[in-house]
């Protein structure tokens, strides 16, 4: 578990963007939207739980990135940071922003992050990883349960 300096620093070096669809993640917080922490590579894939295979990403991006890897993914949002389609054309969800560049909203980010700000993307972030880590404890059960043949 990525512990609240780790996961702020996540979101300033992400511009406070997520990381695939560049949407501004308190907006999407604030909106009424979801934001989770997200493996580049997914675990079923090889990928780790390392601080360099994990990002910020919007729900939506999330749950249409499923099992690709970050690469992957980004090649199916080609069109839609080429400014060809609109996100929802290839995702069939209905919100997006786009963003100017990365690298030039990182300090601007830092610099406007408020400790409200922080605390309500802690907060979020952390209230969610808590329920990913309950379910995936409750699963690791119920395997070893049916693997000893109760569930027979």
């Amino acid at each position: 578990m990525l512990n609240p300096t780790s996961i702020i620093e996540l979101y300033i070096n992400q511009a406070g963007l997520c990381a695939y669809c560049r949407c501004d993640l308190l907006a999407e917080i604030y909106s009424g939207g979801s934001v989770v922490i997200e493996h580049i590579i997914p675990v079923s894939r090889g990928g780790t739980n390392e601080r360099s295979n994990l990002c910020i990403s919007c729900d939506e991006c999330n749950r249409v990135k499923r099992s690709k890897t970050g690469d992957e993914y980004n090649e199916f949002l080609k069109p839609f940071h080429a400014g060809l389609v609109e996100k929802k054309e290839l995702t069939q969800y209905h919100r997006f922003k786009r963003h100017a560049d990365l690298q030039d909203n990182r300090e601007k980010v830092k610099d406007t992050l408020t400790d409200s700000d922080k605390e309500v993307l802690l907060n979020r972030l952390i209230t969610i990883e808590n329920r990913v880590n309950s379910l995936s404890k409750a699963f690791g059960k119920l395997k070893i349960y049916l693997e000893e043949g109760y569930g027979r």
